[in-house]
């Protein structure tokens, strides 16, 4: 399960982050936030975290420096 995308800021603008997102069919909008900007991401939530799911972060290769936040379910 996807729960966040994050996507640097020193390579893609917010207008082109949103984007990359579109274009590949994900969620721009989670429950009425639309991003949440750190210092080097915009961050969007593709889910909600749970606690039955451990995260770790996978780079995606040839995206630019994009992270997914990916859960896996504990066993």
């Amino acid at each position: 399960m996807i729960q966040s995308i994050l996507i640097p800021k020193a390579n893609y603008t917010l207008a082109a982050a949103k984007k990359w997102l579109k274009d590949r069919g994900h969620e721009i909008v989670f429950e009425g936030k639309q991003v949440h900007e750190t210092k080097d991401y915009y961050r969007f939530r593709q889910a909600e975290p749970k606690k039955k799911y451990n995260y770790r972060i996978i780079k995606i290769p040839k995206s630019k420096g994009i992270k997914f936040i990916v859960g896996f379910e504990k066993k």
